[in-house]
């Protein structure tokens, strides 16, 4: 269902497709952190008002957030890679 929904999204906003590659990249090159907070949007080379989009779409969540940083995580890593293969 998630895939669906985020094969929707990409189709009205294909320059997102890019982000999220970034995204997945970053989460996978640090899973084996147990102190891993999240990808901020310097990681994915995208402005905080685009990642607000794609979490209004469910796509990703703050997962934390401080005077200094606010850390983002994708909702379903391997559902976003299906949809980027789709």
């Amino acid at each position: 269902m998630l895939v669906d929904e985020i094969i929707k999204f990409l189709k009205d906003n294909p320059k997102y497709r890019d982000i999220l590659q970034r995204a997945i990249e970053a989460e996978e090159k640090s899973t084996e952190s147990q102190l891993y907070l999240g990808w901020e949007w310097y990681d994915v080379r995208a402005y905080p008002a685009q990642l607000v989009k794609l979490i209004i779409a469910g796509i990703t969540n703050i997962n934390f957030k401080s005077n200094s940083a606010t850390c983002y995580l994708l909702v379903d890593r391997e559902a976003t890679k299906q949809a980027l293969k789709a």
